[in-house]
């Protein structure tokens, strides 16, 4: 433990800009800034900004700075959006431990993480249009990892038209996606006032996009019940539809994790009384000229839907399952971190760890690098005759860790067969 521990301070160190500032921002103490607009606006590329507990503005993002809830902090969001956008290419912005109600990523050149964050819309109004909790627009690299995206449900006040209606948790357009170990739900649809119900919303709705999910899990909204008020009396209000949990239009897909990373369907609405018609579920893929590769992942849906909805383009399953790679544990300085590796038994690996900086293709193989220089080497070992591997080490305690992003990937090369990249796993310290 002490050699992967003394590698990853090694490489995490090579790795820190050498110039690079950090402000504070606390609402009620002493610090660079009471709020976070101001220390955005005053911070340069590479700079991070660690937030404090306290109640805090929205803000717009447009260069390469880090925003992070210092330690185990739980800043507080007066509106809860922030919006990150024109990111020049050569920066990466980061954004960890923040709870938001929803996020925009808009036409960035340079990179993009988010880790450690969930995400949950509040009460929008439908004119204008409903807020997703994560929307990704022409970028070219945006990585997600150990977050939570959750479309809320419709709510229903006492008024003839909803408050607002479903929301799907991701909505990615024309950009390159990387989640791992995330989790997406998508918004359940309500009761429309004397009416049917609501069709729910996606987990993840993509559109010319390549997205990679790895150790995830997406569920698609159920559909709203029927109006059933008054009890007893005959309505005829139909339940509603249930979505997808992934619902594609020309996309590139690789799905890759374990049979506990779910992608299911949403079941369908209850009718208001026996002579109305329930919602139909969903199917847990839905997709329309897009290619998908995928490999080990469980597929849910109900009433004996069939998982897969596919409309031109193609579905391939992997074989053997490609390795994966997960990450347990905070990222906070200090703390311990366990990384777990599985893949073919006995199998030999190389793991490494490099700041998140590219995504790069390699050949005909599912599974991408997602690395940066400097690459540093942690272990060198095997998987044990059950196909697992552990490996535990501890972030060092350095401040000028904080901050920064850390991939790590293996390279798995079995006894038989061909050799093949895992899915990578990425956080950022603080």
């Amino acid at each position: 433990m002490g050699t992967l521990t003394h590698r990853l301070a090694a490489g995490m160190l090579l790795a820190a800009p050498a110039a690079a500032g950090t402000f504070i921002v606390d609402d009620d103490g002493p610090a660079d800034f009471p709020d976070v607009p101001a220390a955005i606006a005053a911070a340069a590329p590479g700079d991070l900004i660690l937030v404090r507990d306290g109640n805090y503005s929205s803000f717009i993002l447009e260069e390469g700075v880090a925003i992070v809830a210092d330690g185990g902090a739980e800043p507080q969001w007066d509106e809860g959006f922030a919006w990150v956008r024109n990111v020049p290419a050569g920066q990466t912005a980061a954004l960890a431990g923040l709870n938001l109600q929803t996020l925009r990523i808009q036409a960035c050149d340079g990179t993009v993480l988010v880790d450690d964050c969930e995400l949950k819309p509040g009460s929008f109004p439908l004119n204008p249009p409903v807020v997703t909790a994560l929307s990704v627009v022409n970028c070219e690299l945006v990585v997600l990892s150990r977050s939570h995206f959750r479309g809320s449900a419709a709510t229903m006040p006492d008024l003839a038209v909803p408050q607002h209606g479903p929301v799907p948790g991701a909505d990615l357009h024309t950009s390159t996606v990387i989640a791992s170990q995330c989790s997406f739900e998508g918004g359940g649809g309500g009761q429309l006032y004397k009416g049917h119900g609501l069709t729910g919303e996606p987990a993840l709705r993509a559109q010319a996009t390549l997205l990679v999910l790895q150790g995830s899990t997406a569920r698609g909204g159920i559909g709203g019940s029927g109006w059933s008020f008054p009890p007893g009396e005959i309505l005829l209000n139909d339940g509603g539809d249930g979505a997808p949990g992934l619902a594609l239009d020309a996309c590139t897909l690789r799905l890759f994790g374990s049979a506990t990373d779910v992608i299911g369907g949403g079941d369908g609405g209850e009718p208001s009384d026996f002579l109305a018609l329930p919602g139909d579920a969903a199917p847990a893929l839905a997709s329309t000229n897009s290619e998908t590769t995928w490999s080990g992942v469980s597929f849910e849906t109900f009433d004996g839907v069939p998982a897969f909805d596919v409309l031109g383009g193609s579905l391939v399953e992997v074989s053997p399952a490609v390795p994966t790679l997960t990450v347990a544990g905070s990222g906070l300085l200090g703390d311990a971190l366990t990384l777990q590796l599985t893949g073919p038994a006995n199998a030999a690996y190389l793991l490494w760890v490099s700041p998140v900086s590219t995504h790069v293709p390699v050949g005909a193989k599912p599974m991408p690098l997602l690395l940066g220089a400097p690459l540093t080497a942690l272990a060198v070992g095997a998987l044990d005759p059950g196909g697992a591997g552990s490996l535990p080490l501890t972030v060092p305690a350095a401040p000028v860790l904080q901050g920064l992003p850390a991939s790590f990937q293996a390279f798995v090369k079995p006894a038989a067969g061909a050799s093949a990249l895992s899915t990578s796993a990425s956080l950022i310290l603080r």
